[in-house]
């Protein structure tokens, strides 16, 4: 359904005066223009001129595929953009449309020579400011082309083309002076050579004197104090020392030696005189008593004892994931998309609450001022956003996590009149939740 209700849009807009005949658009390029607009272009660690130059014109024209898109719902002419923007990923040399391929003359043939003229030298120097000025002279021919079916006021854009013409161009390199030329130095004369006289003198006596003679003093006698007398640790005045016990602290420990007592009953032998009768006596004698066993002693006082070790507490339990929405803000310049070094702080600190939560999602949305028409202040909104999309998805977060919006000057923090100037409307929202 989708697909057809885009070509029935596309077949609309052929019949539509203007619409459908920038070089490159066809009807078949507009099936490629959705993954277009959300592929992820580069912003950070590029490494040459040549690079971040054909990364920002990629940014540029995806900017403007959008716009035709979304807010224009001019699919072809949005393809037309599509096919420049992959060129420039590609590293090919990216030309501005000329004005006789759109049927235009005059003033548009001087400003395409600037145009041409002005990249060509400062496009090495100014990439970001160089790319923007020749996706501005596009759109700028586009709407000029389309006469009274025009979506934007050409002179709004030719404004801006102007102040990215001269950002492109600025600090531009002296021009060579041919160094001047001396005349040659006249011949010098011819240099005699005539040997010197050299007079050899007799070197004057060395006068060795006698070296002085070396006196050793003693040293000083070194006074060592006597150390102080060590005195041993007695352990034993630590304890308590039973009476039938003795102790012994010389190593370091109290050892106590104890006597056992054993009382046991003393029995009596008594022997008894039996009279037999016969030749021969016989003395008995009783059966010794029984001897108690012995009683062992109570240990002292001192003896250690055995005491449990205290239980281990489990540890605690993990504290359970963050759900409630983060909301972060980053500011930009006017009239500005690039990122600052307190912009890129603020978007790591975001990336960390990012990765604390269980199942997040990121919402980053533009905004700018009432400065500049509506759909100008539509694809600068777009344009902070998609650098701010583009750092967080250089920090490792999954693009299908995010969702990156424009609300251009719809929803300002600070309400203002039409055509003015707010920095905290200049902004990038993000939100994170659950």
């Amino acid at each position: 359904m989708k697909t057809l209700s885009r070509i029935m849009t596309a077949t609309a807009l052929v019949s539509v005066v203007g619409c459908g005949k920038l070089p490159g658009a066809s009807l078949g390029g507009t099936f490629l223009v959705e993954p277009f607009l959300g592929a992820s272009i580069p912003t950070e660690g590029l490494n040459f001129p040549a690079q971040t130059y054909s990364a920002a014109l990629a940014r540029e024209y995806q900017s403007l595929a959008r716009t035709a898109a979304t807010e224009d719902v001019n699919w072809i002419d949005a393809s037309a953009y599509m096919q420049k923007g992959y060129a420039a990923l590609r590293g090919e040399q990216i030309q501005p449309w000329a004005p006789s391929v759109l049927g235009l003359s005059g003033e548009a043939e001087s400003v395409y020579k600037r145009v041409v003229n002005t990249i060509n030298t400062h496009a090495g120097r100014n990439p970001v400011a160089c790319a923007r000025a020749l996706a501005l002279y596009d759109n700028y021919v586009e709407e000029l082309s389309e006469g009274a079916h025009s979506c934007t006021d050409p002179a709004v854009i030719r404004a801006e083309l102007e102040k990215q013409l001269k950002a492109c161009s600025f600090a531009a390199a002296p021009k060579y002076t041919a160094p001047v030329q001396l005349p040659p130095p006249p011949p010098a004369a011819p240099v005699v050579y005539a040997p010197p006289q050299v007079v050899v003198a007799p070197p004057p006596p060395v006068v060795v004197a006698p070296p002085p003679p070396v006196v050793v003093a003693p040293p000083p006698p070194v006074v060592v104090a006597p150390p102080a007398p060590v005195v041993p640790f007695n352990a034993c005045s630590a304890v308590s020392v039973p009476e039938n016990c003795t102790c012994s602290g010389e190593t370091g420990n109290a050892v106590l030696t104890c006597e056992r007592v054993v009382t046991r009953e003393v029995v009596k032998e008594v022997v008894r005189t039996v009279e037999v009768p016969g030749p021969e006596r016989i003395v008995q004698a009783p059966a010794p008593a029984p001897v108690p066993a012995p009683v062992p002693a109570p240990l002292p006082a001192s003896e250690p004892v055995y005491t449990a070790p205290a239980p281990v507490p489990a540890p605690p339990p993990a504290p359970p994931p963050v759900t409630a929405p983060q909301n972060y803000t980053i500011y930009f310049g006017y009239d500005r998309y690039d990122l600052t070094a307190e912009a890129r702080q603020v978007i790591d600190e975001a990336v960390a609450a990012f990765r604390a939560y269980a199942a997040p999602f990121m919402d980053i949305v533009g905004h700018t001022d009432t400065r500049g028409s509506k759909s100008y202040n539509t694809r600068l909104a777009q344009r902070r956003a998609d650098a701010v999309a583009g750092a967080v998805s250089s920090r490792g977060v999954d693009r299908s996590a995010l969702r990156v919006s424009a609300s251009s000057e719809l929803d300002p923090a600070v309400t203002t009149g039409d055509g003015v100037r707010e920095a905290l409307n200049r902004r990038v929202t993000i939100t994170i939740a659950q």
